[in-house]
């Protein structure tokens, strides 16, 4: 393999990153929050219902009791902010076998 620099024909303008909205908090969760605000987990939180119910609801009744996607409940804010939180430790303490996380 060779590594070779190619140009690019078009030039990149405008402003991307963060722009020092975080500086000055020294709270993890306040910084979290520059990222994942309450607007976004609340559209998580709707879109990932609302996926749910497509779905149980575009295989009708084929699914026994016993699935435990027959009783879906949506979800909550509180359980997306849960999630993205696992996720995060997931990515700081690596298990060899993501059922290690749940043991």
């Amino acid at each position: 393999m060779v590594w070779t620099i190619t140009s690019v024909d078009k030039k990149l303008s405008g402003i991307s990153g963060s722009q020092d909205s975080a500086k000055g908090l020294a709270n993890p969760v306040d910084i979290f929050e520059q990222f994942f605000d309450k607007d976004i987990v609340q559209k998580i939180v709707t879109e990932t219902s609302r996926n749910a119910e497509q779905f149980k609801n575009s295989r009708g009744n084929i699914f026994s009791k016993h699935w435990r996607g027959s009783e879906w409940q949506s979800l909550t804010a509180e359980e997306i902010y849960v999630v993205l939180a696992l996720f995060m430790l997931m990515s700081i303490v690596q298990k060899p076998v993501l059922t290690f996380y749940f043991s």
